[in-house]
Formats: structure tokens, C-alpha cells, sequence
């Protein structure tokens, strides 16, 4: 495989533009929408688009029908068979492989300020964005994880059954954050966004940083909870987030050749970027409440312990992780054992379930119900209905 671009290349000059630098493919079609109708009109499209399984709205702009019925095809640097290669790990690492993003991936983007930010803000049009931002990082690896679930392959009644939908998902998604972008910026926001401090919302440097928190984070939360991945597992699992990247709209400039690459630029723009806000802090406050009401009685302070456990004290001090330094202490100093015993795929196969069974309430999607599982996953799970 070529790799897009060579290493290393990571300096403050080459990644600062990207800051300036949101969608020029989707911000345009996402604007018309808002100088014919205003926020009220953009509000809505959000509202329709976030149900990925939906049909697409009647009333859409030519320009905006026209971007989803054409065509994609991936550049040269996708591996589709590093990506069948990354769908056989989710299928054997699934509910792990969610816990570690969360815990890990979700909790380290939280400690750089437009990530945070952008989190938080999102409450302009949605009152419970901050759960609903965390159950689609959820659903998204869920799409891109199924088989199939990154071919462009058009989806049809003969078509393998997950063919097409993740590119669609995710141009839905594509759609969604040119329209928070305004939403963000437009002079109706109630809570303005600072462009001067932080970039545009959702910049071609941030998207490249969720995407390198999620997929290294799941990487090395399943490393850190006992489980040993090959260098080639590694690079298949980043072939996967690179590629859902790509139809999100990242740049082939920002997108790493490989594992090194891709620690290089993440620990860069971490350097960049990495400090304490009020808005991580609200954040990961918000996550860590959902997933400790999923728990039995007694087990509720766990969730946080992990979080320090993955990120380290410094980083977890940035969101203000609480600190239950007895039990961190325990996790800590019994490492090996449980490491072993492989005590965290039964803490993950503890929590899945209750975890889809939130993400399925009607609280949390309405009438959608669009959250679903990839079947080698739900085979091992059952359904979220059975958890309830």
C-alpha cells in the first residue's frame, strides 16, 4: 500500500492553517439551507439527519440531493482488505473495543478545548446533545465496525445487507457538522463560538484529532486492559477510522501513513492543544453519570477509576476525573493479575448490554430507534431489548 503522504511532516506551520479550514464540499450546501430559512430551518435538517437509517428528507436543495446520490469511490491509499481485517477484530473485541473508546479514545479527546467545546456547545440546538454526541461516537463505531460496513457499495435489496449504509451514515454526519458549524457561528447562537482562540468548529485539525483519540484509544484501551494486538491488527484498525474519516470530509494532508505516523501527529497536536476547560470537565462528568447508572450498587466508582487508569493522572486531572485513589490504587497494583483473568471483558460484557439498552430507549432516540448492532455482535450480546 502507498501511503498518502511521508512521515515525519507534523510541525506547528504544517498543522496551524488546518485550524482555519472546516468542509469547502459540504459548508456550502448547509449555508443555502440557512440564508432560505434561517436556524429554525437548519435546526430541523439536523434534527432529520441524525436518524441514519432514515429516508432522506423530500424538501432537500438540488445542490444537497445531488451531494448524496453521487457516486463515491475511495482514494488509492484505502486497503479494503486491511478493513475486512479490522471487521474481524470488532466481531471478536466488540463490546471491549466500545468500552476503550469511550473510557479511553472520548475521555483524551475531551482534554483539548475545541474538542470539549464543541461537545458542550451543541446544546444551541439540542438539550441533550451531551448524551446524544456520546451514544453517536457509539453507534458510529458500531456502523463502521459491522461487515461490510465501509464498502461503497450502492445498497440494494441483493446487496450484502450493511453494503452502503455506513457511506451514507456518515455523509448524513458529514452534512450535520457543516450545520452545527453554523449553527455555532451564525449571530443567533446564544453562546457564540470564538473563532480567533479555537479555529473554525469542527477544523480539518480537530476531525483529524478525534479520528487518531478514537481509533488510538481504542488501540490502547484494549492494550492496557490485557489484550494483545499485532502490529497488523494496529494498522488494520487505523486503515478502518482512516477511511470513515475520509467520508467525513478529512483531508489526505492530515490523514497518517501508518501506526508511527499516527502517534507522531496525535502527541503533536496534543502538545498543541492539551489543557483543562470548564466544558471537558461538564462533559466527561455527563459520560461518566451515564455509564455509572448502567452499574450494579457498589460498582458506580469504577467507571472513573478507569478513565485514570487509561489516560494517566495528568490528563485525567485536565477534565477533573474524580480521583477514588483507593481503588485506582487497587486497579493499579493488581495489573497483572486481572490482566490475566482478563477481568475487564467481563467488566465490558457487564456494561454493553445496559449500555445499548439506554442507547435504544425511546428517551434517547425517539421514534428513530436507529440504534442497531452489527449481527456478530448482537449474537454475542442478544438484543438490547433483552437487557432492558
Amino acid at each position: 500500500m502507498t501511503a498518502p503522504h511521508a512521515a515525519p511532516r507534523w510541525t506547528d506551520a504544517a498543522l496551524g492553517g488546518w485550524r482555519r479550514v472546516a468542509d469547502p464540499v459540504t459548508d456550502p450546501l448547509s449555508r443555502q439551507v440557512l440564508e432560505a430559512g434561517g436556524p429554525a430551518a437548519l435546526g430541523r435538517l439536523t434534527r432529520q439527519l441524525d436518524d441514519w437509517e432514515a429516508p432522506l428528507p423530500d424538501d432537500l436543495t438540488p445542490a444537497m440531493r445531488a451531494y448524496f446520490e453521487t457516486p463515491l469511490a475511495y482514494p488509492a491509499w484505502v486497503d479494503e482488505s486491511r478493513i475486512a481485517h479490522a471487521e474481524d477484530l470488532f466481531a471478536a473485541y466488540g463490546p471491549m473495543t466500545v468500552s476503550a473508546l469511550l473510557l479511553n479514545g472520548y475521555s483524551r479527546f475531551l482534554t483539548c478545548p475545541a474538542g470539549a467545546r464543541a461537545m458542550y456547545a451543541a446544546r444551541v440546538f439540542s438539550p441533550e446533545s451531551i448524551a446524544s454526541r456520546m451514544l453517536e461516537i457509539v453507534q458510529f463505531a458500531l456502523f463502521m465496525g459491522g461487515r461490510d460496513g465501509l464498502s461503497l457499495a450502492p445498497h440494494t435489496a441483493t446487496s450484502a445487507a450493511n453494503a452502503g449504509r455506513s457511506a451514507m451514515a456518515y455523509r448524513k454526519l458529514r452534512i450535520v457538522h457543516s450545520n452545527v458549524r453554523l449553527l455555532l457561528t451564525c449571530d443567533a447562537a446564544r453562546d457564540p463560538w470564538d473563532e480567533r482562540a479555537s479555529g473554525q468548529p469542527i477544523n480539518q485539525e480537530d476531525l483529524a484529532l478525534g479520528m487518531l483519540c478514537f481509533c488510538l484509544g481504542s488501540i490502547d484501551g484494549l492494550e492496557n486492559a490485557g489484550f494483545v494486538l499485532s502490529r497488523e491488527d494496529q494498522e488494520a484498525m487505523l486503515m478502518a477510522w482512516r477511511a470513515a474519516v475520509w467520508l467525513l470530509g478529512l483531508v489526505d494532508e492530515l490523514q497518517p501513513a501508518d501506526i508511527p505516523d499516527a502517534r507522531a501527529l496525535q502527541q503533536k497536536m496534543l502538545e498543541r492543544h492539551q489543557r483543562g476547560t470548564r466544558e471537558g470537565a461538564v462533559v466527561i462528568r455527563e459520560m461518566l453519570h451515564i455509564v455509572e447508572g448502567l452499574l450494579p450498587p457498589g460498582t458506580r466508582r469504577i467507571p472513573a477509576a478507569l478513565v485514570r487508569f487509561q489516560l494517566g493522572d495528568r490528563q485525567a486531572d485536565l477534565i477533573d476525573v474524580p480521583n477514588s485513589r483507593w481503588l485506582l490504587g487497587l486497579i493499579r497494583g493488581t495489573e497483572p493479575l486481572w490482566k490475566s483473568t482478563r477481568l475487564f471483558a467481563w467488566l465490558s460484557r457487564l456494561v454493553s448490554p445496559r449500555l445499548l439498552a439506554w442507547a435504544s430507549s425511546p428517551t434517547r432516540l425517539g421514534a428513530s430507534n436507529r440504534f442497531e448492532l452489527p449481527a456478530a455482535l448482537a449474537g454475542k450480546l442478544g438484543s438490547a431489548r433483552d437487557h432492558r
